[in-house]
């Protein structure tokens, strides 16, 4: 994806109406001790008004068995100044091609199990970095959008984790009727991609790998 298609995604999500998650919803499937919010001071100031609010506000949890795994270092020195890190402080920057001048300023949030997500402060979109690529994937349209699909992964646990259900499931079923529900809530990470287990997707195995979201639906399904 070249600069070009970036604006062009980000110009389309502006046109959407985000998709909220509240605070009590968060702490209903998370509850209030993972989630973690972020003092005013420590939010750089060309942080678009709608995530910094969200961020302030309802938070992001911090929880791996939930796939998101918080880059929270910051919160816990309260005095420290340091806030959110920039993408410039990543690992292998250098060797990312084709990316946006101002990608360098993009926030890292944290990371689904190696792939870094990180906000672009400006657009609001969210983005994964999967690991070894060295490119960039749309992960959401927002920060809010990216929330509801860790409520929405959370929340229906036990319609596709057999640890977690007391009726036996059927994994394609299940995992068809999830990424139903988060193609719903934001279409963005999955326009122009199969499911990862549906008889029409080929995986070239030269080729790149599948976007972060279906790689975790993928990663349900086959247990």
């Amino acid at each position: 994806m070249d600069e070009d298609d970036y604006r062009e995604s980000a110009d389309a999500v502006g046109d959407e109406e985000p998709v909220r998650v509240d605070r009590s919803m968060m702490e209903s499937v998370f509850g209030a001790e993972n989630l973690n919010t972020w003092p005013e001071p420590k939010l750089p100031e060309d942080l678009r008004s709608a995530s910094r609010e969200f961020l302030m506000e309802v938070g992001l949890p911090d929880d791996p068995a939930s796939f998101f795994l918080l880059d929270d270092a910051p919160l816990k020195d309260e005095d420290s100044s340091e806030g959110l890190s920039r993408c410039s402080s990543l690992a292998g920057f250098s060797q990312y091609q084709g990316m946006p001048a101002e990608w360098a300023k993009w926030l890292v949030l944290g990371e689904i199990g190696v792939d870094p997500v990180v906000l672009d402060p400006c657009s609001g979109t969210v983005y994964s970095l999967p690991d070894g690529e060295y490119r960039a994937d749309p992960l959401n349209s927002s920060v809010e959008s990216f929330a509801s699909f860790l409520y929405l992964l959370e929340g229906r646990r036990s319609e596709w984790d057999p640890e977690a259900s007391e009726e036996p499931i059927d994994p394609r079923s299940a995992v068809t009727a999830l990424r139903e529900s988060l193609e719903q809530a934001d279409p963005l990470p999955f326009e122009g991609h199969e499911p990862g287990w549906s008889e029409s997707f080929d995986q070239d195995d030269d080729g790149p790998r599948m976007p972060t979201w279906d790689f975790l639906l993928r990663q349900i399904y086959e247990g």
